[in-house]
């Protein structure tokens, strides 16, 4: 793995200075929502419309990086989200912001379907699990570093966007510089959410309420700060704990996974995030050690639930298409992220913004009962039976998930055209058209 670096070092770059840029940007878009009064409504239709986007690119993400290349896609998306990002401080209204956020969704969309389709062409099948796991450090460790950067400017200002949109344009140079080539195009997955929902109702509903709870947090765990007293560098410590309770739970999370029915891995850590959530409402007006404890155990668990939904609806599959799986529960993640901070808005202008935690703690336990209904209506699959856990996050690609298809030695080794299809694989009709003009001259 240590010999592939070099060749996947440019995009792991590019992944780092984005996730730093796009982290930081999340976080300010609520802690200045909070300085502007809007209200937890507001603020969720505006966390909701980011996650619409986010939907939206990751449909067409593919058709437009085949149509016009890699490069030229994380380019055109690179520069209009940090045009984006900039404008967030020219108008500073829900309706403009909303719009902007969609825009903004789309974007990443694009942008983290490009990184991990070109990752996966860099390397053979046998590292694709070794690359993930690197994939997800510099992304934890990206988002968990963006939310630090809150505390070099004043969030009431243009600085930090300002800030935001120069890491999002500096993420093109590495792969404008890179001399690999470009890869072959991009799989498409087509969602069947009935179909998905057949397969495994756990799965594609645990997909569904990951969104719900993780997005509500997102977009308004800022108001919450606001609320139990923090000030601006106290939000960016307990954002960034969150992040790294994810990074430190996942793994062993997963090898429990791997060892025990893993209906029942699902439902206790779900039950445990609704301990963990229901911990951090009533400790928040108490010391902050334990705040910042509750916050980690509570990343833990809710950045966990969205890969034991995958390993779990992956058990299930059979012969069916991963990209396909993974296109659908990324859709339910996505739908449950769009309606999430909108419930959780009106949840926290009813009761109060310290009741964020309150509404994750409700979702989770309907979670936990629903998990629980499942293991009384089929017999669990043997241990020998089960897919291998692997830590994933609801990105616009699935192409570095090693349980997938191998990628074909033909792509691997540039033997096949980037235009011709293999068995199973779809291509855009504006690639194969462009393939035969290329070969008739």
């Amino acid at each position: 793995m240590i010999s592939t670096l070099p060749a996947v070092s440019a995009l792991l770059l590019s992944v780092a200075i984005l996730l730093i840029g796009n982290g930081m940007q999340g976080t300010l878009i609520g802690v200045r929502a909070g300085l502007e009064a809007f209200s937890p409504v507001a603020l969720g239709v505006v966390s909701s419309a980011y996650y619409l986007g986010f939907s939206l690119g990751c449909l067409s993400g593919s058709w437009f990086i085949n149509r016009v290349g890699h490069i030229r896609t994380f380019a055109v998306l690179a520069s209009i989200a940090s045009a984006v990002a900039l404008i967030h401080s020219l108008d500073v209204t829900p309706l403009s912001w909303s719009l902007l956020r969609v825009v903004t969704g789309i974007c990443l969309a694009g942008l983290y379907l490009v990184i991990e389709s070109w990752l996966n062409d860099r390397v053979d099948n046998e590292r694709r699990g070794a690359l993930l796991a690197i994939y997800m450090v510099v992304n934890f460790g990206g988002a968990a570093a963006g939310q630090q950067l809150l505390r070099v400017g004043d969030p009431s200002g243009f600085e930090l966007f300002i800030l935001s949109s120069v890491l999002v344009s500096l993420a093109l140079v590495p792969v404008a510089l890179t001399t690999s080539a470009a890869p072959a195009p991009v799989v498409s997955g087509r969602p069947d959410l009935l179909m998905l929902y057949r397969i495994s109702p756990l799965g594609s509903l645990s997909a569904f309420g990951a969104g719900m709870s993780n997005a509500a947090f997102w977009g308004l765990a800022p108001l919450f700060g606001f609320s139990v007293g923090m000030n601006i560098g106290e939000i960016a410590t307990f954002m960034s704990v969150v992040v790294l309770g994810g990074v430190v739970l996942q793994w062993p999370v997963g090898w429990l996974s791997d060892r025990f029915d893993r209906r029942r891995i699902i439902t206790a850590t779900t039950a445990l995030l609704t301990a963990s959530s229901l911990a951090v409402y009533l400790v928040s007006d108490g010391a902050s050690t334990w705040l910042l404890a509750g916050g980690f155990v509570f990343g833990g668990f809710s950045l966990t639930l969205y890969s034991l939904a995958v390993a779990h609806t992956n058990d299930h599959t059979g012969d069916i298409d991963l990209v396909q799986v993974s296109a659908g529960l990324l859709l339910m993640f996505g739908a449950g992220s769009v309606v999430g901070p909108i419930i959780a808005g009106y949840v926290m202008e009813a009761f109060g913004p310290g009741r964020l935690f309150l509404y994750v703690a409700v979702v989770s336990a309907l979670m936990t009962l629903f998990a629980l209904y499942r293991m009384t209506c089929s017999e669990p699959i043997p241990l020998d039976e089960q897919a291998d856990f692997v830590a994933v996050t609801p990105t616009a690609g699935s192409a570095l998930d090693p349980r997938g298809e191998p990628l074909p030695e033909e792509r691997l080794s540039g033997a096949l055209p980037a235009d011709e299809a293999l068995p199973g694989e779809f291509l855009s009709e504006e690639t194969l058209h462009d393939g035969a003009s290329r070969r008739d001259g």
